[in-house]
């Protein structure tokens, strides 16, 4: 069963971020930026709908429910192993820009 990531790790910052996909299904697509909900913890970067959908994961379950296939979860979660974050200064270059996501 998978817990929420509120129960499992302390949320360092979360908020609405645009992202983009460069392939879908092995084919290059078009950069349509579409506004998602993000999550950053310790271990993981995690990528809502929606920060509704989001919210939806924190909702207490009682012991012993077994998982649910249409229960809300994250879109995508890259892990932060051996990962370093640098941030931007404010006012630089305020162009979006793709983080590149190395597996």
């Amino acid at each position: 069963m998978i817990e929420p990531i509120s129960v499992l790790f302390q949320v360092v910052h979360e908020g609405p971020v645009k992202r983009t996909k460069f392939f879908e299904n092995g084919k290059k697509s078009r950069k349509n930026w579409m506004e998602c909900y993000m999550v950053l913890t310790q271990t993981g970067l995690y990528f809502y709908k929606d920060h509704r959908t989001y919210t939806a994961t924190k909702i207490p379950k009682p012991p012993g429910t077994p998982p649910s296939p249409t229960a809300p979860r994250p879109e995508m979660m890259l892990g932060l192993q051996n990962a370093h974050v640098v941030r931007q200064i404010p006012g630089v270059d305020d162009q979006p820009r793709p983080l590149p996501a190395a597996g």
